[in-house]
């Protein structure tokens, strides 16, 4: 784009080929940074690049759960657009519905690589760059790192791995002038969250898990990372921002067991 300066943020999102990394990308390039793009996916990449349209949006294929593709994209964002401002980790998988009983280890550490480690891997590959322009890190956790949902044992764990992930990073950057912070939302309207909508018929209708009685849109939980990521979030580290429409902070409904 004619006119851009070395000087102008550039952003790491993961997970931006769709739902909240998407969001959180497009939020970005609004508020004037440079970003780039990754998912597993190089297809829907490509699709987000070409719907945008703005050379300075660019895009990467990367399986963060590896480290070697996590330093890969990190050096990949550097060489094209010279800095590294900023990181969201937006990417992350739910995982087979069972309960823990029945869980082997494959159903474990398939979620666990990619939503846990796969964020600490950009994270921790993206130090060097961030410790240059004294940058910052925010990982999408979920209200599932602070409340339990029946037969979602491995998803809960991992984003409550990511809430301690970040007060042990911020802590150990803070000398460095990066911050960590955390995102932890309800139920949002992503494409991987719809199909449960959908088999519920909740589709346009109120729901009950929150105050609000709606899910979540991907903007209103990009807005909350651009936040955190930016300067107006200066004197903010190893917080995690509920955004949830009100769900933990609403008593849960009395449940009737089945043999009652």
């Amino acid at each position: 784009m004619a006119g851009t300066t070395e000087a102008e943020p550039v952003a790491l999102v993961t997970g931006g080929s769709s739902g909240i990394g998407r969001a959180t990308a497009l939020a970005l390039l609004d508020a004037g940074y440079r970003v780039l793009i990754c998912a597993r996916g190089q297809e829907g990449l490509d699709a987000v690049v070409r719907e945008v349209g703005d050379d300075r949006l660019a895009a990467h294929a990367c399986d963060a759960g590896d480290p070697a593709q996590a330093r890969a994209v990190v050096e990949a964002t550097v060489a094209r657009f010279g800095r590294l401002d900023a990181v969201i980790c937006a990417h992350g998988v739910i995982g087979s519905f069972q309960p823990i009983e029945e869980l082997d280890a494959a159903g474990w550490d398939d979620v666990l690589r990619t939503n846990l480690m796969g964020q600490i891997n950009i994270t921790t590959a993206a130090i060097g760059a961030l410790r240059a322009t004294r940058g910052s890190v925010v990982l999408i956790a979920s209200v599932n790192a602070h409340q339990a949902e029946p037969v979602m044992a491995p998803y809960g764990v991992s984003k409550a791995g990511l809430v301690a992930f970040a007060r042990y990073a911020a802590l150990e950057l803070a000398a460095d002038g990066i911050r960590v912070n955390c995102v932890a939302p309800g139920w949002v309207m992503t494409p991987m969250a719809r199909p449960f909508f959908e088999e519920a018929g909740a589709i346009g209708k109120p729901v009950g898990f929150n105050m609000m009685r709606r899910p979540g849109e991907p903007e209103e939980i990009a807005a909350v990372a651009c936040f955190l990521a930016g300067p107006g979030a200066s004197f903010m580290t190893g917080e995690t921002v509920i955004a949830d429409g009100g769900m933990v902070g609403q008593m849960a409904a009395l449940r009737v067991a089945d043999d009652a």
